[in-house]
């Protein structure tokens, strides 16, 4: 490794040129927590064929969420992931309604 070609990111104690809280992300623009009670009301009023493959992701990290935040253990399934993620959700649904957090609301986000 060359010494001379490493590229060094100098460090300044300079005034901060932009007020950085009024530039922050819009948190009011999507809603930041949901609760498993929430998603299951929404997801009740699909069929489970109706589920469209992009939302798998978004089923699969509130999921880990929800079953995290209620300590209910994840077990294999042999179930059609869908239907495997639906089971979960309304199982934590049913023991633990009140849990949820920021991947529970971007999965209400996706039912809406």
């Amino acid at each position: 490794m060359d010494l001379d070609t490493i590229s060094v990111t100098t460090t300044t104690t300079a005034p901060i040129s932009s007020y950085w809280t009024s530039d922050s992300p819009d948190l009011t623009a999507g809603a930041t927590f949901a609760s498993a009670a929430q998603v299951t009301r929404r997801l009740a009023l699909l069929k489970v064929t109706d589920i469209e493959a992009h939302l798998l992701p978004f089923l699969a990290a509130a999921a880990a969420e929800m079953t995290f935040e209620a300590d209910i253990p994840w077990r294999l399934s042999t179930d059609d992931p869908a239907v495997a993620l639906l089971r979960l959700i309304a199982k934590v649904a049913i023991m633990s309604p009140h849990v949820g957090g920021p991947h529970t609301a971007r999965l209400l986000d996706q039912l809406r």
